[in-house]
Parts: structure tokens; sequence; C-alpha cells
């Protein structure tokens, strides 16, 4: 069927199209997709209410009854204006993956936002690089050994991702009874979710959904044939696929070396830590060490943010194969199977899927480039040691590799933690020999869980308060809420219909939402639903990532667990912990800066007592006194200095190099890649 036919909203044509869709059996390892769904729906971006988008409509309404019991998906990575071409009575039949939302377990007896699938995650990953580690020859598996903690950074989220996704869209495939599944992917497919329905007796049909990504490579774990593969064949090709990640010279000599990321401003806190560092750094020499982007608008960016603080600029590629993933297919294919074997008695069908499919991208798309980059960051480092190397936020895979490459040359590290962790295995391992922590309940924390010792902290607190810290001297209007969102499915909105609630009850309250970064397009519109329903309530919904420089222009904060209530309370506002009945893994009311509502009644009293500086708000600021007394380091202004001091102390030696410092405006892009 041809786009015109689409257009015109042939029905014969499109229920044509469907019909060979449907009745097409598809080959799941070569994934022959002869024609696509998306030749009737998704050919351009329709306006709403237009002739297109009716037609296009009437051709899901088509396939939807023809199907059966079915639920659709999204995949990752697909334009999130996708949900729009579903109505609003198919929307419990559709599950959008195209964001990067954390969700949460359906299951009630485990309403927990410790995220689970991170535990099994761990387990999977830590199994799988011990295969990969024992297979691999000289040197690689030297370097898998020396490097791992930095490897796990970079596996455990991706197989952590796929088992979310798993886990929620069996749940609503078995929910509803689906006989069909319908999977519309981007540049990243979706195989593990189609090995695990049909392995389940469901049906997979398939549609390729529009993508701004379309032109990425796409390196999925497909074993594409069961032919035997020479070890030595398939490691010598790795070995030749890695020399063209070779990079070039670096020089950091005797530099405060800062590993950052000063292109997006959505990083609010990570960006304004970099800053912090480098302002700091000044005067003994300072390099930022940031991913490197083909994007000019980002280059430009970062480096004149960088020069404006007297910071040379190193531009590093990060660790991605832009090779064709031929040469690196043998290496998978030896590797899979011994990790499949390994997987067989320890995970269910769909969780084996699940890792499967994200080692396979790991292998292929990450793990040369990445012992590369360390390998001879590594050296480089051992013979241009610089004076220490800090990364921002603790939990970086890239910086994390940096780190990691710095400690096999015995030069001084440190990572910088930005967010609070808790008792989730989503939290990450410490790469570096030295910590920056928040406050004492998070060194507690580290020691516990990682055994980092005693002297290997540093409280640094926030690094960049000292920037922005207008605490109790801020005019904002005195019944004004700002709900700070999160990706957290069903839990984000009972929450904020809570809030929305509690509101409308107070009346002459303005609420705004101020959704999180990874939300999706289909959060945001849940979001909007919500509100709709409490007409009494002045809302609004804000742009996304813009919470903390929003902050200052509400009187209170209400959220589930955003790290956004220790940045409120460092600035005097009162903050409500909305908890919907779950586990969360950071208790800010434990800590003494906020307060918990369980129910919109209780809400909607705390609110008021908020509002009035009443009993609740006086006993919250007396205990939020308390926490601050024991952490005066969260208010300070000097938070960027002590930690440069911690890692380089004076001396003249260092002074000296100092005045051998670089131009102001130099910046180098490394690796052998031109801006």
């Amino acid at each position: 069927m041809t786009q015109a036919e689409a257009s015109a909203g042939s029905e014969e044509g499109a229920d044509a199209c469907i019909r060979r869709i449907i009745d097409c059996p598809v080959a799941s390892t070569l994934r022959a997709r002869r024609r696509r769904l998306s030749d009737v729906l998704f050919a351009s971006r329709l306006p709403s209410g237009s002739r297109k988008l009716r037609s296009a409509r009437q051709a899901v309404d088509t396939f939807l009854a023809a199907a059966g019991p079915r639920l659709c998906v999204i995949g990752p990575n697909v334009d999130a204006d996708v949900a729009d071409w579903f109505s609003d009575d198919q929307a419990s039949d559709l599950l959008d993956f195209s964001g990067l939302g954390l969700g949460m377990c359906r299951d009630p007896r485990r309403r927990s936002l410790n995220e689970t699938w991170y535990t099994t995650a761990k387990a999977g990953a830590e199994l799988a690089l011990d295969v990969m580690q024992t297979a691999a020859p000289p040197p690689w598996n030297a370097l898998i050994r020396t490097h791992r903690n930095a490897l796990m950074l970079r596996l455990k989220p991706e197989l952590a991702l796929r088992l979310r996704r798993l886990e929620i869209a069996d749940d609503a495939a078995r929910t509803m009874g689906a006989r069909v599944v319908h999977l519309i992917e981007g540049d990243d497919p979706v195989d593990d979710l189609e090995a695990h329905f049909r392995a389940a007796g469901i049906a997979v049909t398939h549609d390729l959904g529009p993508t701004g990504r379309r032109g990425a490579a796409r390196f999925v774990a497909r074993r594409d044939s069961s032919a035997d593969v020479r070890a030595e064949d398939a490691w010598a090709a790795f070995a030749t696929a890695a020399e063209k990640w070779k990079p070039g010279r670096l020089d950091v000599e005797d530099k405060a070396v800062i590993v950052g990321d000063l292109r997006r401003k959505i990083e609010f806190r990570h960006s304004q830590t970099v800053r912090a560092l480098l302002a700091a750094a000044t005067s003994q020499g300072s390099v930022l060490i940031q991913p490197f982007t083909r994007r000019t608008s980002n280059v430009v960016r970062a480096t004149g943010a960088a020069a404006a603080l007297g910071a040379k600029t190193l531009l590093v590629r990060q660790p991605q194969s832009s090779q064709s993933r031929t040469p690196l297919a043998g290496v998978r294919t030896l590797l899979l199977k011994q990790i499949d074997q390994a997987l067989e008695f320890r995970f269910t069908t769909g969780q084996r899927a699940a890792i499967l499919e994200g080692c396979g991208a790991f292998i292929v798309s990450s793990l040369g480039p990445s012992l590369v980059l360390a390998s001879e960051i590594s050296r480089q480092f051992a013979r241009q040691r610089p004076r220490f190397v800090a990364s921002v936020p603790l939990g970086s895979p890239f910086g994390g590799l940096i780190v990691s490459a710095a400690r096999a040359a015995e030069a001084p590290t440190v990572e910088l933690q930005t967010l609070m962790i808790g008792t989730s295995d989503r939290d990450p391992m410490p790469v570096a020999e030295r910590v920056g922590v928040l406050d004492d309940s998070q060194r507690d924390i580290f020691q516990t869980r990682f055994g980092v010792a005693s002297e290997q902290f540093i409280f640094a607190g926030h690094v960049d308060i000292g920037q922005n810290n207008d605490r109790d001297h801020h005019a904002t209007p005195p019944r004004s809420v700002i709900f700070a969102s999160q990706p957290l499915d069903d839990v984000s909105a009972a929450a904020l219909d809570m809030v929305a609630a509690a509101c409308s009850a107070l009346g002459d309250v303005v609420l705004s939402v101020s959704p999180h970064p990874d939300e999706t397009a289909s959060d945001i519109a849940r979001s909007r639903a919500i509100l709709e329903r409490w007409p009494g309530v002045a809302s609004k919904i804000l742009p996304a990532g813009g919470t903390h420089s929003a902050l200052m222009d509400h009187a209170v904060l209400c959220t589930v667990v955003s790290n956004v209530a220790m940045r409120a309370a460092q600035h005097g506002m009162p903050v409500l912990i909305i908890n919907p009945g779950v586990d969360v893994p950071v208790d800010f009311t434990r800590l003494g800066v906020a307060l918990t509502a369980e129910t919109a009644e209780d809400a909607k009293r705390i609110l008021s007592d908020f509002f009035v500086c009443g009993p609740e708000r006086q006993s919250l600021e007396m205990t939020r006194e308390v926490y601050f007394q024991q952490n005066p380091h969260l208010l300070d202004h000097g938070a960027a200095d002590r930690i440069i001091t911690a890692m380089a102390p004076e001396d003249p030696y260092w002074r000296g190099k100092a005045l051998e410092q670089v131009s102001r405006n130099e910046t180098r892009v490394w690796m052998g890649v031109s801006a």
C-alpha cells in the first residue's frame, strides 16, 4: 500500500495492508519486514483534527478490531507523539516505553520504589562479566578485571531497563488476556519482549515507528546464525575493530581534571557542580573532560562555559562503536552462548531474554570501545599524571570509566554525589578512591553498603549551593505549590491527584507541576488529565527539567521522593512528601527536612498549616535546623574549595605549574574527532 492511498484514507487498502502484516509470519532472527503498518500510520506527523489523522485512527481501529485482545507497546526511542495516534479509550491497551521512566512494580505486595528489577539486573551483570572475563583472551580479560566496576555502571542500567519493560509488559498482557502483542519499535528493537511473548504463546506483530535517531547504528543482540565460530578468528576481528577506537594524545600533566557534562541545561545540579569545581581550580590549572557530541551548539555551549572559567576542554568521544557490527558478530555469538548457559538455572525465560539482549547490545556497542578507552587513558595518565581527577556525578558510566583509568594509573580520584541514595540495587558502587558525600546519613550508607572507609569521605554537600543561596529571603506567592513529578507511573499519578484534591479543597491555591526530564509525553498528558479533574485549582504544567529554577517562585514543594526536596530545604522552603502507600528509598521526613502525607486529607491539613506558618511548619523548621546544624557544609559557600583543597593541597610545585596554564580559550577535541 502506498502513502498516497493511506493519505486518501482508503479503508480497503488499509485493511489489506494490516491483514498482510497480521498474517505474514515474522522471522525473529532475520527480521524480514516487507511492509510496515507505519506506511499507513506514521508516514508523517499529522496535526490534531486533520483528515489524515482521522484516517490514521481509522486504520488503528481496524487493526485493533482484527487482532482481538491485544496489547500495543511503543518501544524506546520512538517519537513521543506516536501515543497521540491512539484515542483515549484505547489508552488502557497501550504501553509507552519511548522515554526513560523508572516505573515501579505493579504487584501490590511489593509496592516499592526501590526498583526490584535492579536486583536481578545486578546479578545478571555480575554473572555476565564473570563469563566475559573468563572467556576473553589477554589483554581483554585483564582489562575487564581492572575496570569491572566501571563496566558495571554501563551494563547494569541497560539490563535493568529491559527487565523493567519486561515486568510491566508481561503484567499488562496477563491482566488483559492479550492474544496479540504489537511492538512499535524505534532504533532499539525490543527483541527480548518478542522472545518472552512468543515463549508464552502470544502472537507478536511488528511496526517501525518514527524516530529522530533513525540514522543511528542499530547494535542489537541477535544470534543470527547457529554456525560454529572459531574463538581465534572472532577475537582477532574484535582486536582489529578495536584498533579504530585508539585515542590521540592527552595533555593533563599536573592539572585538576574535572569529568562532567556542561551540555545539558536540564541536569542543573550536575552542570552547576562542574562549573563550581572548574572555577575553584582555575588558579591551579583546570581541564574539563566531557563527552563529545557532533552537535555544534552543544560543543559551543560546553567549551564556551569552560573557557569563561579559565579551563581547557577535552571533548572525548564516548565508548560507542560506529563501525559495522559484522566484525563483532563472532565474539558476540561466543560470549552470548556462554552467558546463556550460565543464566539457564538462575533466571526465568523472560529474564534470560532481557539479560541476553542487553548483554549483546553492550558487547557490540560498548565493551570494546570502553576497554580501549580506559586502557589508553590509563597509559597516558601514567605518563602525564594529573594532580587529581574529579567526576560528576557519582555513578556516571562515562565518568566512571575515566576514573577507573585514572586509578589504574595511580592518580588521585574522587567522585561527587549529587543525588541521595538509599537501599536500592539501582544505586551505583563508587569507582573512585574517595567519595564526596552529601551528608552524614549518606556517609553511613556508603560505609554499610559498599565498605567505603571513613578516611575516604569528603563532606562535599552540594558543590553549587554557594552560587544561588537565597535561603529565607525569597518573595513568593503565599499560597503556591510546586509538585516535582517523577517517572514513577501510577505512584506519581496518585500523588499528583492527592495534591490537586488538597489544593481544590483549600481553594485559592496555585498549583504548578514540574515534569521530570525523563517523563514521556504520555506521562505529561496523564498529569494534565489529572489537573483537569480538579477545575477549581489554578494549575499549570511547567517545562520539563525546570524544577530547580522554578523553586523560588513557589511557597511549598510537594514530591514523592525527588532529590529536589533537599534543595528546597536548603532554601528554607517547607517540603511535603506525598506517599500513596509505597516504600521509598530515601526518607526525607526521617532526616527532618520534610513532612509526609499519605492521604489527600493529610495533604490538605499540612498545606493549610504551611500557608499560615502553623505549629506543624514551626516544628518542621526546628527539625530542619537541627539537621543543618549536624551538616553545616550543606549551607556554606566553600564546598568547591573544600574539595580542591582535600584533593590538591597547596604546595610551591603545584603553584609553579599553574603558571604554565594554557590559554583560557583553548579547546581540544580528543580521540581524533573534529568538531
